[in-house]
């Protein structure tokens, strides 16, 4: 078996140097989704934690829409510091780095001062339907998650920039003091203070906060391959930043697109009442236990293809994405054998009624078997895609497989055929096999081959 892994002696990358980049990568998405996991096994303990689990869960699917689109813009930003790094044009890498930093946060806080004011209307549109001790608990947790955004594009450039340099240790140990700050102050303010949800958004504003600012420090250190220059001159390169957005605006557009779609998604779920709304989040805080390992690939391969895109290294880019969605196939099933028995065992954890863990336990089922057989082809290759600037293309077949499988089927399972919460879950696992197709044949077929952004 491990002769499929096999590298050529002139291989640029050794297997022991992907693993090692992936690792630190790894733990870091094993700590944010144990994060999750925490959260929610602390908010179960709190008295009504039904309607407060579902007010948080409601609001989660807003809130991730914005944080998918800062992260999918700090990943663009990432692949253009790659390939310079790759071209070895670090004069370059340094301007791109403080662009994307100094374009995001703007970003970040408009989207924070809209969404703040209009914060009433778009809760009532979304999940009018919903019980209204659920609407309270979510207006709560989302006035003060809204404040964490301009941090969390500057947590997020920070991580993507320093793995762009190879340093993925150093966004392990972001996570890891950003996870334990964000659990420390949950703790505090839900239990001896009893702030409630209030308090669950407190913990996350703060935690992302004190990382986001010190990321933007350590980032203005010429000790880094890449650093920010004279960090308190504020500079606005228009051209550079039209070239980054030129790639990173159809990813952003992806990611959000995305989000809509899993927002819609939860207003439908919010339609099935409360044990749907929290017998899905259950689902979803499950689904973080195999998630961890499959982002780590989604994430790490970007900066090998970026770099031999930008070395001109054209044909190493496709051996190294094909090697690394084998390694993802392998590692997610390894990760699903384990898993997969003990899930009753693990929902129990949670106070939930058994009607609630039944269900959950139904869709996790489902969740954990068709990730190593789709997930990777779905998700790794676009990214690969993404690394080389094919990122319309992706965009495209993203928003096309959401609106048409994801949306389209679930509603159709729900409304028509009454499916209840699961047909959620079956309609994702339908998208996966259609985009992972796609997705494989635009590898194949090559016309990405003819990209290079640097030279916009």
């Amino acid at each position: 078996m491990f002769s499929l892994f096999k590298l050529p002696k002139d291989a640029s990358f050794s297997n022991k140097e992907i693993i090692l980049f992936l690792l630190p990568i790894l733990f870091e998405q094993i700590l944010l989704t144990s994060l999750l996991m925490a959260d929610t096994l602390m908010i179960s303990r709190l008295p009504g934690s039904e309607s407060a689990l579902a007010g948080i869960a409601n609001v989660s699917r807003l809130d991730t829409m914005f944080k998918q689109i800062f992260v999918a813009f700090a990943a663009g930003g990432g692949i253009f510091i790659a390939q310079f790094l790759g071209a070895k044009r670090y004069k370059d890498a340094n301007k791109s780095l403080k662009m994307s930093i100094t374009s995001m946060v703007l970003i970040a806080i408009i989207i924070a001062a809209i969404l703040e004011i209009f914060k009433v209307t778009i809760l009532n549109f979304l999940f009018g339907e919903v019980e209204e001790k659920v609407m309270n608990q979510s207006l709560k947790y989302y006035t003060i998650t809204i404040l964490t955004y301009p941090f969390m594009a500057l947590f997020n450039c920070g991580t993507a920039s320093f793995r762009s340099m190879g340093k993925s240790k150093i966004t392990m140990y972001a996570s890891v003091v950003m996870m334990s700050i964000n659990l420390g102050f949950k703790y505090l303010f839900l239990f001896p203070l009893k702030l409630g949800v209030t308090g669950a958004g407190m913990s996350q504003l703060i935690a992302y906060a004190i990382t986001g600012i010190a990321l933007f420090i350590m980032l203005c250190s010429k000790k880094n391959k890449v650093y920010i220059d004279n960090p308190l001159k504020f500079e606005w390169d228009g051209r550079m930043i039209a070239r980054i957005y030129k790639v990173v605006m159809p990813t952003g557009i992806e990611n959000g697109i995305f989000q809509l779609g899993a927002l819609i998604l939860q207003s439908l779920v919010a339609s099935l009442g409360i044990v749907a709304i929290n017998a899905d989040h259950l689902t979803h805080t499950m689904a973080n236990l195999i998630y961890a390992p499959a982002v780590t690939f989604t994430l790490g391969i970007i900066p090998f293809v970026s770099k031999c895109m930008g070395a001109g290294r054209v044909d190493e880019a496709e051996f190294y994405t094909r090697h690394i969605v084998k390694l993802d196939h392998m590692v997610l099933a390894v990760f699903a054998i384990i898993y997969v028995p003990l899930i009753p065992t693990i929902l129990k954890i949670f106070n939930m009624s058994d009607e609630i863990l039944r269900e959950a336990a139904r869709a996790s089922t489902l969740y954990f078997i068709a990730m190593p057989l789709m997930y990777p082809k779905s998700f790794a290759i676009p990214s690969a895609l993404r690394g080389t600037g094919d990122t319309a293309f992706t965009m495209i077949v993203a928003a096309a497989t959401m609106f048409l499988f994801r949306i389209g089927f679930a509603y159709l399972l729900v409304k028509v055929f009454d499916f209840g919460m699961i047909a959620i879950w079956i309609a994702m696992v339908s998208d996966w096999l259609v985009r992972g197709t796609i997705f494989s044949f635009r590898l194949k077929k090559g016309k990405w081959r003819k990209n290079h952004i640097i030279d916009i």
